[in-house]
């Protein structure tokens, strides 16, 4: 799991000093980072929502991409558990895009009140620029993992600003 995380670190500080680090000879145009509202649904073995803050950075459309930091609290309605209705937590994580795909991890904390898990997952998919998103992931637990928790994720987000949807437009 740490050779994971620090192959998906490596290629985020690579990307990030590719498109952000080279002065005004390689970002131009309206290029830069954005403060958003990130907003997102999905589905581990039970239903779940998220909502956040997300840092985004564009790269100008003559080279489509984005990098993404995030914080956001997660909120599961359990099915299994009658007695902990809820699920709930905090993840941080990064997302980078190219062109329409993306890729990026999380580390998020969640706990039903009787027994808790941190959780890592690399995520795939789908992504306008990172502003609307599509992705897999694979949570791998640091121990055993919780009933209402499934191996694997399939998560819709949505990266809210007035800047980034005048950028797409």
């Amino acid at each position: 799991m740490i050779k994971i995380l620090l192959t998906s670190l490596t290629f985020a500080i690579l990307f990030w000093v590719n498109c952000f680090g080279q002065g005004d000879s390689t970002v131009i145009g309206r290029s830069g980072f954005y403060n958003a509202l990130r907003v997102g649904v999905g589905i581990e073995r039970s239903p779940y929502f998220e909502l956040g803050y997300a840092r985004v950075g564009i790269v100008d459309k003559s080279w489509p991409g984005s990098l993404s930091f995030y914080a956001a609290g997660q909120l599961n309605m359990s099915r299994r558990n009658e007695t902990n209705r809820y699920i709930y937590g905090g993840k941080a994580g990064f997302e980078t895009a190219w062109m329409i795909g993306m890729w990026g991890a999380e580390i998020k904390y969640l706990t039903n009140r009787e027994e808790s898990q941190v959780y890592f997952t690399p995520k795939v998919g789908l992504s306008a620029l990172g502003f609307v998103s599509v992705l897999y992931g694979y949570n791998i637990p640091r121990k055993d993992r919780l009933s209402e928790i499934g191996s694997h994720q399939i998560t819709i987000t949505i990266n809210w600003s007035r800047k980034l949807v005048g950028y797409i437009k």
